[in-house]
């Protein structure tokens, strides 16, 4: 068998080549790891960022911004409704879409005071903008 992008997590595949994932499997219960593998079993999948539990899918989400700090990327990425800062050495491009795995404690959460939010930016008028016109 010959592994691609579209047979690479299918039955066949996996019947075939013994992954890490598979291994730690077996590990954890053959018999479960065995009913997986001929298709008898098909394990629930949390959800990720659950409150109080471990992170165990990777989260996607598009990049919004891209700006170079001088050691490092400081990426924006959206994702389930939110707008994740990410630090990174390698840069992607503005609207890809990227991945992100992290454990609990690579989590730093920052309560911003809405009284520290900073100002709406006034608009620059222009000249067709005056009230004086003669």
């Amino acid at each position: 068998m010959v592994l691609t992008e579209d047979t690479y997590y299918g039955l066949e595949a996996s019947r075939a080549y013994m992954s890490v994932s598979q291994f730690k499997n077996f590990q954890k219960c053959e018999a479960a790891a065995l009913a997986e593998i001929k298709g008898e079993y098909v394990p629930e999948r949390g959800r990720a960022l659950l409150l109080g539990s471990y992170v165990d899918e990777m989260l996607t989400g598009t990049v919004e911004s891209v700006l170079f700090k001088g050691v490092h990327y400081e990426i924006i990425v959206e994702a389930c409704s939110v707008d994740w800062i990410i630090h990174s050495t390698k840069a992607p491009e503005v609207g890809s879409v990227v991945g992100m795995t992290f454990t609990p404690q690579d989590i730093h959460i920052m309560h911003r005071d809405p009284e520290d939010a900073p100002a709406p930016q006034e608009t620059a008028r222009t000249p067709d903008d005056s009230a004086d016109t003669k």
